[in-house]
C-alpha cells in the first residue's frame, strides 16, 4: 500500500483517480490546485504524486519544477495528467522529472497500470 497525493483543481477527477487508487489499496490524500500540493508535499510523506498540469494559481509544471528543486520531495515520482497530447508536452514532462505521462480524458486501466509500474520502480 501507497500514499499518494492527488493534485487536481477538477473536484470530479480527484474523485474518480482517489476512488480507483483506493480500491488498489491505496492511501490518499487530496489538493486542488499547485500551491496547496505543495504545501501537502511538504508536510507528509508520499511515494507517488499525480498531478494535473494545467490548473491555476500554479501550474503542475511550476509544481514539478518546485517539487524537484526541494531535497524532501526531489525523489517523490510524480506523474503528470494532461489533456496535451503533443510529443513536446511528453518531452517536457519526462525532461522535468516525471515518471510517467497520463493523457486525459482518462482511462482507468492506463492509470492503473502505470501506478503499478512507478511504484515498482
Amino acid at each position: 500500500m501507497a500514499h499518494i497525493l492527488i493534485i487536481d483543481d477538477d473536484a470530479d477527477m480527484r474523485v474518480l483517480v482517489r476512488t480507483t487508487l483506493e480500491a488498489m489499496e491505496h492511501s490518499v490524500e487530496e489538493a486542488s490546485d499547485g500551491k496547496d500540493g505543495l504545501a501537502a508535499a511538504q508536510s507528509s510523506q508520499f511515494d507517488l504524486i499525480i498531478s494535473d498540469m494545467n490548473m491555476p494559481n500554479m501550474t503542475g509544471w511550476e509544481l514539478l519544477r518546485s517539487l524537484k528543486s526541494r531535497p524532501q520531495t526531489s525523489a517523490t515520482p510524480v506523474i503528470a495528467l494532461s489533456a496535451h497530447q503533443t510529443p513536446e508536452d511528453y518531452d517536457e514532462a519526462y525532461r522535468e522529472g516525471c515518471a510517467a505521462y497520463i493523457q486525459k480524458p482518462l482511462k482507468l486501466e492506463h492509470l492503473m497500470d502505470k501506478v503499478n509500474e512507478v511504484l515498482a520502480g
